[in-house]
């Protein structure tokens, strides 16, 4: 479950669409906080969790609440793009 959240944090906060290939690791969670966007204090606290198993879950809440966030920076980046005009839709004739 931390990986296919990574990796809709990523894809939704780069825009690019990756499969990651996640090789099995003893040590995953460190993989995915590598770049899930933690803050200093956050990753310090990744680290010094003890199981991996904590730290998943730790990956887990904050994807949960980081992606809701992504989603909307990607619908304001999306009403940018369109800089105050509207887009006409013409009707097809008949």
């Amino acid at each position: 479950m931390a990986a296919s959240l990574h990796t809709k944090l990523i894809e939704l906060a780069t825009e690019k669409i990756e499969v990651p290939l996640f090789q099995p690791l003893d040590y995953v969670s460190f993989l995915l906080g590598h770049n899930a966007g933690l803050k200093d204090f956050e990753r310090q606290e990744l680290l010094e969790m003890r199981t991996e198993h904590e730290r998943l879950e730790f990956l887990i809440a904050f994807y949960r609440r980081a992606i809701p966030g992504a989603i909307r920076n990607r619908e304001l980046k999306h009403r940018v793009r369109l800089n105050g005009h509207l887009r006409v839709i013409k009707p097809s004739t008949l």
